[in-house]
């Protein structure tokens, strides 16, 4: 068997680390560009779901103005019935004074 020298054997060394180091980058690009690929597939899919949220997020947006149209309506009913049953309280102390009134008087005439 035949020994090698020195330099035969760095140069072995060499040439299998040159032929490691291309392998490995190699596989290391492969991956970078299925990782890419994967990464940019997910990427997308949040644009898509961050495009759904902006389309539900426009709809609330749009329910919401509906409910505080809806809530100024029934301020201003509850403005309505507060003055109506102000009215109807009044009404009833009128009546109920001149009941008493009429009361007094016709135990006044006995």
């Amino acid at each position: 068997m035949a020994s090698m020298n020195d330099a035969q054997t760095w140069t072995s060394v060499g040439g299998r680390l040159a032929v490691l180091v291309g392998f490995l980058t190699v596989i290391l690009r492969n991956v970078e560009v299925t990782m890419g690929a994967r990464f940019d597939a997910m990427n997308s899919r949040f644009d898509s779901m961050g495009h759904r949220f902006d389309a539900i997020d426009t709809r609330f947006d749009g329910l919401d103005s509906r409910l505080d149209r809806v809530d100024s309506w029934l301020d201003r009913v509850e403005l309505r019935l507060d003055a109506g049953f102000a009215r109807l309280d009044r009404r009833v102390d009128d009546l109920g004074r001149d009941v008493a009134t009429l009361t007094r008087r016709h135990l006044d005439d006995q």
